[in-house]
C-alpha cells in the first residue's frame, strides 16, 4: 500500500454522460470480459488489478480531461 508521500494523483477521465446508455454498456461488456480472465490471485491483487484495468480502458476510450492541474488531498490534521 502506498503512503501519501509516494501517492500521485492520476488524470481523470472524461467518462460519458450517465444518459449515454449505449456507451456505458458496451463498456460494461468489455470489462466483463476483460476481468474474467485477468481476476486471479488474492483479494489485494485482484483490487489492484481491477482499478488498473478500468483506468485504462477507460482513458483508452473516452480520453483525459485537460486543463486544471490536480492539487493532493489535504494531509490530515497533526500530520507534517
Amino acid at each position: 500500500m502506498q503512503d501519501a508521500a509516494t501517492r500521485t494523483r492520476k488524470k481523470r477521465i472524461m467518462w460519458p454522460n450517465a444518459s449515454d446508455k449505449k456507451s456505458w454498456k458496451q463498456l460494461d461488456e468489455n470489462l466483463d470480459i476483460i476481468l474474467e480472465t485477468t481476476l486471479q490471485g488474492p483479494v489485494d491483487q485482484k483490487l489492484t488489478t481491477l482499478t488498473t484495468v478500468i483506468y485504462t480502458v477507460g482513458k483508452e476510450r473516452f480520453g483525459l480531461e485537460e486543463g486544471v492541474a490536480r492539487k493532493e488531498p489535504p494531509k490530515p490534521y497533526g500530520q507534517s
